[in-house]
């Protein structure tokens, strides 16, 4: 009886002691490993912020797409009139009213500055702070902190808990049984303490950023001004746009992106903020200046003196067939479909009868796609439109959209020289733009009134 006592008690402390020793091991790897984050920048733009005039712009260039955030210009290091003279109280209600998913507490309508006469509130400040945090630079001093946690007293007391807890509840499992339970526990924890380690770094950093957090916010505060001023306003769908995004890249729905928000204690109300004062300013900067950005002729012949080499690339004029497809599709009706899709291939005539072709087949539906480059497409798309003869429909093709079918209705081949002339047109108005938006900002800066309340 002693002898099965004593060796149940040994095999539970074989037990914590091998798990204890993992612990420590593998929460040592945790504060090496790379640390998770969030992506707050939107994705790579077209390489100029204000698009050029359409009859200016390269048949095989399509228009920047309209749902991408600029790329923010570099602000000036210019210092502003700072007046400490008293003002009247600017009424809470004057305060941005959106209602964002982080609670405002009572200190949330303190005025922490006037911008020519427009608060910018503590709570604003605060908020802009935290955002500001997700891209400092905190991987040394959270893996420091998460080295610290690892060997701390009480974090190895709870584990040792666990771990007590756990071969009591599991009597009759086998020692591999046990171990396997206590590795899955032990990822757990791990990750846990890697989360409150990163938390905590983040949160040592915001007060470093107050400062800028003011300096951001007074620059989008007079940009929205101008804006005002010029008649630039931003686009709401382009900000919610920016936000799936977003969510997207960070592999989340926009309410799971907003709600990840919440959780860091940052209100996604401040990166739509942030998001609308850029596109505000691009347009404002573009209605002032738009005329002074395009390159001249002479400029980029000179440019292409030198240049030789490049590819050739194909663009042509088409219209395209969908036949949605159901998610849920049994192969009969899958091959019936396909069948209706061969059909409007065998019939197609020429391109003035594509939209009539559609309107044949229930749930088709057609669109006249312009001009596209060939290399934008994926296979097989890519390979049978390369292929085509002009003014022909190429067979059907399976794509995540359904069943579609496409109409080459036109061919050009597009030299590499002119190619290269679009590329050089688009770099110098990118350069010209950013110089004249830092030169405007830098003069409203300069002239703005900012109070510290």
């Amino acid at each position: 009886m002693y002898e099965t006592r004593h060796r149940n008690m040994y095999s539970k402390r074989s037990f914590a002691v091998i798990a204890v020793a993992g612990f420590v091991a593998a929460t040592q790897v945790v504060a090496q490993a790379p640390l998770p984050g969030v992506i707050i920048s939107p994705s790579p733009g077209p390489s100029v912020p204000m698009p050029p005039p359409a009859q200016q712009m390269m048949p095989s260039m399509a228009p920047p797409p309209q749902a991408v955030a600029p790329p923010p210009v570099a602000a000036p290091q210019v210092k502003p009139k700072v007046v400490a003279r008293p003002k009247k109280p600017v009424e809470a209600a004057a305060i941005d009213s959106d209602v964002g998913s982080v609670p405002k507490g009572p200190a949330s309508t303190r005025i922490g500055l006037l911008v020519n006469g427009e608060p910018i509130t503590a709570y604003e400040i605060d908020q802009r702070a935290r955002l500001m945090s997700l891209g400092a630079d905190i991987q040394s001093r959270a893996q420091a902190r998460m080295k610290e946690l690892a060997s701390s007293e009480s974090v190895n007391a709870r584990w040792k808990q666990i771990v007590q807890e756990t071969v009591n509840a599991n009597q009759g499992k086998t020692r591999e049984q046990i171990m396997a339970i206590l590795q899955e526990k032990q990822k757990v924890y791990s990750l846990g303490l890697q989360k409150q380690a990163v938390e905590q770094a983040r949160s040592a950093s915001i007060p470093a950023m107050r400062e800028n957090a003011k300096k951001e916010l007074i620059e989008e505060i007079i940009k929205l001004q101008d804006a005002r001023r010029t008649g630039a306003t931003p686009d709401e769908s382009m900000v919610d746009d920016l936000i799936k995004d977003l969510a997207l890249r960070n592999k989340m729905s926009p309410l799971e992106f907003t709600r990840h928000f919440a959780g860091m204690g940052i209100d996604v109300m401040t990166l739509k903020a942030r998001f609308r004062a850029q596109l505000a300013w691009t347009d404002a900067v573009r209605k002032q200046y738009s005329h002074l950005t395009q390159p001249s002729q002479r400029q980029l012949d000179q440019a292409l003196e030198n240049f030789t080499g490049g590819a050739d690339e194909v663009e042509l004029q088409l219209q395209r067939i969908v036949i949605t497809v159901p998610p849920k599709l049994d192969q009969k009706s899958m091959a019936v479909r396909l069948a209706e899709a061969e059909k409007l291939q065998g019939q197609f005539k020429n391109c003035n009868g594509v939209a009539a072709l559609a309107a044949r087949v229930d749930g088709a539906r057609h669109e006249n796609m312009g001009a596209r480059n060939v290399s934008t497409f994926t296979e097989p798309s890519r390979t049978l439109l390369l292929n085509a003869q002009e003014n022909t429909m190429v067979p059907p093709a399976m794509t995540s959209t359904g069943i579609e079918l496409y109409a080459v209705c036109g061919r050009k081949v597009i030299k590499a020289a002119e190619i290269k002339r679009t590329q050089l047109a688009n770099e110098e108005r990118q350069g010209t733009f950013e110089r004249l938006s830092k030169n405007h900002l830098r003069k409203l800066l300069d002239s703005a009134i900012i109070e510290n309340r």
